[in-house]
């Protein structure tokens, strides 16, 4: 599946998905939980609900992304796993076959207006890449062939790991691929396209927890975490991996847990409809208590007091067991203050690092005792 540069949309941030929600899913174990969640695009919500939760209340960044929530909720609704896949884009279809299933969804009239004026560009490709996000990384991928003379095909061949590491010392260039990251991931690009401020390229936080990390610029992490990756794992496997570097999502194995047939219908299966409101994260945490905080970056979004005393302000009323599970996103930290009855929990965190496929984010996870 070749993305096609059309886009992105202005209003929407990301389409696609820029976690792995695989995370989430492993650390969400017990059924019937009450949940409260990021939105995102909507596809880090698939894998919740694959744990049929008795309650998820979901926080959209806006209204084109509340959009893009209802329309994925509603084709897990209505459509069968392979139409799904055809609507989004994961699968090869015409923009007629698109444009047929999107009328058979059952969305609002704001959401059905809102994909009918952007019809020409979701009609031959699908939804994934239209975020500014993921447009972004499809030319990042298309840029490192093309300026950094970096052709990465030929790693996604392997099918070992052993195989993948000799593709790796054939093929690739590091002190090149070291160049165009610093590039990629200057403080002009992230600031202007992944929405990431706070944090400069070429120097540290001083107020880092981790004298090491402090002053690690951006581009260097991303480096050291993609020779993990090279290393540890088949990047196949990996659709941060293969958006990165091919600018495209080629690879079944690698794609998003919205796009495994039997999440899709575990998914499918449960009966729990999302409530979803913009904005308002905050307070939806205080007026009610939840067993699983989703929260992906958005502490970092707060005003500092609000992020610092986000766990202390929760119902007192939250269940022994409850989590909370945060990501900072490259150098853009949210300090969290663990109040009594709560503990972080250092070796989750190092798990979900180890598990992430994106290897861009930290994460913090705090547990009531």
């Amino acid at each position: 599946m070749r993305a096609r540069l059309k886009g992105p949309i202005p209003e929407l941030d990301y389409t696609l998905t820029r976690e792995d929600a695989w995370v989430e899913y492993g650390f969400l174990q017990d059924e019937g939980a009450k949940i409260l969640s990021s939105g995102g695009s909507g596809a880090r919500l698939i894998p919740l609900l694959a744990r049929n939760p008795s309650q998820l209340d979901v926080v959209a960044r806006s209204e084109a992304q509340r959009c893009m929530i209802e329309l994925r909720l509603s084709a897990l609704r209505t459509l069968t796993f392979q139409d799904y896949c055809l609507l989004l884009g994961y699968r090869h279809g015409t923009a007629e076959q698109r444009l047929e299933l999107f009328k058979s969804l059952p969305i609002s009239d704001p959401a059905r207006k809102f994909w009918e004026e952007h019809r020409l560009l979701w009609g031959p490709q699908g939804f994934l890449f239209l975020g500014r996000w993921e447009n972004h990384f499809v030319r990042l991928g298309n840029l490192l062939k093309q300026l950094a003379w970096i052709k990465a095909e030929p790693l996604f061949s392997a099918q070992t790991v052993s195989e993948q590491q000799a593709l790796v010392k054939k093929h690739w260039s590091e002190r090149k691929f070291r160049l165009f990251l610093r590039i990629a991931l200057s403080e002009f690009i992230t600031n202007r396209y992944l929405h990431v401020s706070g944090f400069r390229d070429d120097e540290g936080d001083e107020e880092d927890e981790d004298p090491a990390k402090a002053l690690e610029p951006a581009w260097r992490a991303v480096s050291r975490q993609s020779t993990r990756l090279f290393q540890e794992t088949l990047l196949r496997k990996n659709f941060f991996a293969q958006l990165l570097f091919l600018g495209r999502l080629p690879y079944a194995e690698g794609f998003p847990p919205e796009a495994h047939p039997d999440l899709f219908q575990a998914a499918k299966a449960c009966a729990t409809e999302p409530k979803v409101q913009i904005g308002g994260l905050v307070e939806l945490s205080q007026a009610q208590p939840y067993d699983f905080y989703s929260l992906s970056d958005n502490l970092s979004r707060l005003e500092p007091d609000s992020a610092l005393h986000f766990v202390e302000r929760l119902p007192k009323s939250v269940r022994k067991g409850a989590r909370v599970i945060n990501r900072n996103f490259l150098k853009r930290k949210a300090k969290i203050l663990v109040p009594e009855g709560w503990k972080r929990r250092p070796l989750l965190e190092q798990e979900a690092e180890t598990r992430d496929c994106t290897g861009v984010y930290e994460f913090v996870i705090l547990e009531k005792d």
